[in-house]
């Protein structure tokens, strides 16, 4: 589908006002650039390390860009002339830069894929390799940075577990530390001969659930409240010639929903893992022994390490639960949890 991007660039002092006035021209989804630096509570809020997510800002000069879509069909010339209008009125009270309107056609297919030159093949946990589903690892493929250079990978080896991911828009390539440390767990703890049933809250592009199915486990059933996870999870396990029905992906939220929990299962699932934000993790450790066999472990991962303290205190207020070990990489935490009654 083809959208109509529209921005003007003006001044921080103004930016207030500008997305007032978007807003009044019926554009929604306003985006805002700047080159202002966080402040540390703003920092603090991403729970996660803002300065890997973050580029690399030019000086503030005070220039600002104000920008917003609309689809094909909407008048853009108008809306253009609406802007212009506007803006001549923000200008007779603040400095407001130079206000000039700018349109271009952009198409999603660009947002959707662009992002897969750079997905090139890994390792995420010893003889654990990722590859993308669209790449024949036999074939010659060049993958590049974001300045378009040549990027070198290590190729799989004989006897590794090769896992074919396409993330989709639900995310989950297996790259980051918080799923390295989920999948450096689950191959401790998932044993062919012992063929456990897994839970994966917030299951994404279904990547845990997935190789927990490739190293043994006799089923795995997914959660997520990003409807986007259905398709990716689907499309992910019929990449790997995972077996129809043994994986299932339910769309809710376990933490309020009580017609999901219900279907999920009581006492039911020898392993429940999660690589989600530590304020979800927190208030599902309150509950999730629940799901669990007795003697059942609860994998978690996604923790920022100023959370751990937090984290740590709710699993030790859940009397059904006992700490087996803990593990770090890089900035971020993880919790391997047993039930022990």
């Amino acid at each position: 589908m083809k959208w109509t991007k529209i921005w003007m660039d003006t001044t921080t002092e103004a930016m207030d006002l500008v997305v007032n006035l978007f807003v009044e021209c019926g554009l929604e989804g306003v985006q805002i650039e700047d080159n202002v630096p966080l402040t540390k509570e703003e920092r603090e809020a991403f729970f996660v390390d803002a300065d890997e997510l973050m580029p690399d800002l030019s000086a503030d000069d005070g220039s600002c860009r104000v920008s917003s879509y609309v689809d094909e069909e909407a008048d853009v010339s108008q809306i253009k002339r609406d802007l212009e209008e506007g803006f001549s009125s923000v200008a007779e009270f603040v400095d407001a830069g130079s206000g000039e309107v700018f349109v271009e056609t952009v198409d999603d297919s660009q947002w959707l894929n662009n992002w897969k030159e750079y997905f090139k093949p890994f390792y995420a946990a010893e003889g654990i390799y990722i590859q993308p589903s669209w790449v024949n690892e036999d074939e010659e493929h060049e993958f590049v940075d974001a300045e378009g250079n040549p990027i070198e990978y290590e190729r799989s080896k004989e006897g590794d577990l090769i896992v074919e991911i396409d993330p989709g828009t639900a995310f989950g390539t297996g790259a980051h530390e918080t799923t390295k440390l989920c999948l450096n767990e689950l191959k401790k703890y998932i044993k062919k001969e012992d063929a456990p049933c897994v839970l994966d809250v917030g299951c994404g592009s279904g990547i845990l659930s997935i190789v927990s199915i490739l190293l043994g486990a006799k089923e795995a059933v997914g959660t997520d409240i990003d409807p986007a996870a259905m398709d990716a999870a689907a499309f992910n396990s019929k990449a790997n010639n995972v077996e129809e029905g043994r994986i299932t992906v339910h769309l809710g939220n376990v933490l309020s929903e009580e017609e999901l929990c219900k279907k999920l299962g009581d006492e039911k699932y020898d392993i429940v893992v999660a690589n989600i934000l530590a304020d979800v993790i927190i208030p599902l450790t309150e509950i999730v022994h629940r799901f669990m066999k007795k003697e059942g472990y609860y994998i978690i991962s996604g923790i920022i390490n100023m959370k751990h303290d937090e984290v740590k205190a709710a699993i030790i207020e859940n009397t059904h639960l006992t700490i087996v070990s803990e593990d770090t990489m890089g900035e971020w935490v993880s919790f391997v949890v047993k039930r022990t009654n």
